[in-house]
């Protein structure tokens, strides 16, 4: 499988220090702490677990807990959650480090779950009818487990390279991919995913990422850990360039004769009225044409590349920003009554319009197309939004709602990108992992001319023409 994505900004966060010591007696924790590491079956590394996390909470009882211990303690942590899910569903903890352990799902057939079964790790058909491993029980996410036991089964991912991801103890403290647990272990919203561990789920698939972005040094820096193989790779893109587009293009072919998914994914936001280096409206010709003209040229290698079990996909990154305005076939440049947000509204519509119309003229042929809302998400995409419209959005409790971090963020578009529920069913604006549903509410939903029944062809030909394709 092969994978083009548009590379984005990366930042970072900072921890605070404890400020007040907790209030339960030290003997009593250091007791909780060895009973919680006999979760490890192993006596050796029972012990070096409860040394380490006495180690850590004795430093937190000085109000001096270390930053560098907070890999070691979330491994330990993801741990003790997946320890604790499988007594809840009745699992020996044991059969979850045996090699050759079979889901007890898989022969005890259909049951009667008792009433405190939480919901979110009933067993799915799925996990009844496909055989695996036990250890991909625990996790409290339906769509996650199916969509890892499908890919297992299908020998396009190892399991034992994800199970070393999320749960082998960090006892170098590295940063490496990991899953956060922060509340109960049954509850989803208790569990986060870092910003490392999305693409390395797509890299665990098999596939081989093409990631582009103008400035490669930084990108390869951003996604330092991800890169040192031979299955990742970088192309020099700059969507405002016409030139730059085919040069990405020519690179790819030049190394790759097959492509499976292109995520289309980069672009600019509510800039000063301007041009691209081809005469374009900024947003216009950054957001859609660029866009436009790298799926045309990757066109046949997408049809090219279906096979029975996985069509080729292409993911448009289009945003709730498409509810500012529609596309202005009479006047596309804006000029004269140029408005930042209507210019991204405008763009965002044709990312809408550009999935649909892919969609229309090649589903059937192998290739499908999906428009994705990700949320909004603290990057450099927002480096021209006021200072004031920022600390107005901050204080809106209800937009509040709509802020992701970029781990939430990418949840969508990875759904689009690899989700067999989503199989040969393009055409489609996705937002929060599902289907946006009219009406249009500001944050979220989905405006009516986005779905309008001529504005993707009548987009589809005018963009030809502005490419000089037709």
């Amino acid at each position: 499988m092969q994978a083009v994505s548009n590379a984005t900004d990366q930042a970072g966060q900072s921890t605070s220090p404890t400020t007040s010591a907790p209030q339960a007696s030290p003997d009593v924790m250091f007791e909780v702490i060895r009973q919680t590491c006999e979760v490890f079956e192993s006596p050796d590394i029972s012990q070096k677990v409860f040394a380490l996390a006495s180690k850590a909470y004795g430093d937190y009882v000085l109000n001096a807990p270390r930053l560098s211990q907070l890999p070691f303690l979330i491994t330990v942590n993801i741990n003790i959650a997946m320890a604790k899910n499988a007594t809840r569903m009745g699992f020996k903890r044991e059969i979850l480090c045996l090699e050759d352990s079979i889901s007890p799902f898989n022969y005890s057939g259909p049951s009667q779950l008792p009433a405190s079964f939480p919901q979110s790790l009933e067993p799915t058909s799925i996990q009844q009818n496909v055989i695996h491993h036990p250890w991909l029980d625990v996790f409290p996410f339906p769509k996650f487990r199916d969509n890892v036991i499908y890919a297992v089964a299908a020998n396009l991912m190892d399991d034992d390279d994800l199970c070393a991801d999320i749960s082998e103890i960090n006892y170098d403290n590295a940063e490496r991919p990991c899953l956060i647990v922060w509340g109960e272990s049954w509850d989803p919203n208790g569990w986060e995913a870092s910003v490392l561990f999305l693409p390395r789920a797509i890299y665990r698939t098999g596939a081989t990422l093409y990631l582009t972005a103008r400035d490669v040094k930084k990108a390869k820096t951003a996604l330092d850990g991800l890169t040192d193989t031979s299955r990742v790779h970088f192309l020099q893109l700059d969507l405002s360039s016409l030139e730059s587009v085919r040069a990405c293009v020519q690179s790819f072919k030049s190394q790759s004769t097959q492509l499976n998914i292109l995520i289309e994914n980069a672009g600019v936001m509510a800039c000063p009225e301007g041009r691209t280096k081809d005469g374009f409206e900024t947003q216009f010709g950054t957001n859609h044409l660029g866009h436009f003209l790298l799926f045309y040229l990757l066109k046949d290698t997408l049809l090219n590349s279906p096979t029975p079990e996985f069509n080729s996909r292409v993911v448009v990154l289009s945003s709730c920003a498409h509810q500012a305005g529609s596309v202005h076939f009479d006047n596309l440049t804006l000029e004269g009554e140029y408005e930042p947000w209507k210019s991204y509204g405008q763009s965002k519509t044709a990312n809408i319009w550009m999935a649909r119309e892919i969609e229309a003229k090649f589903g059937e042929r192998g290739l499908h197309a999906w428009a994705v809302h990700p949320g909004s998400i603290a990057t450099e995409l927002q480096r021209h939004v006021p200072a004031e419209l920022k600390e107005r959005w901050a204080k809106d409790k209800e937009g509040g709602k709509a802020w992701k971090n970029m781990e939430q963020g990418a949840a969508t578009t990875v759904l689009a990108a690899v989700s067999p529920e989503l199989e040969g069913k393009g055409g489609l604006y996705l937002e929060d992992t599902q289907v946006a549903k009219p009406p249009a509410r500001g944050i979220t939903g989905v405006a009516d001319w986005a779905y309008d029944d001529d504005g993707p062809s009548r987009l589809w030909a005018k963009s030809l023409e502005l490419l000089k394709l037709a």
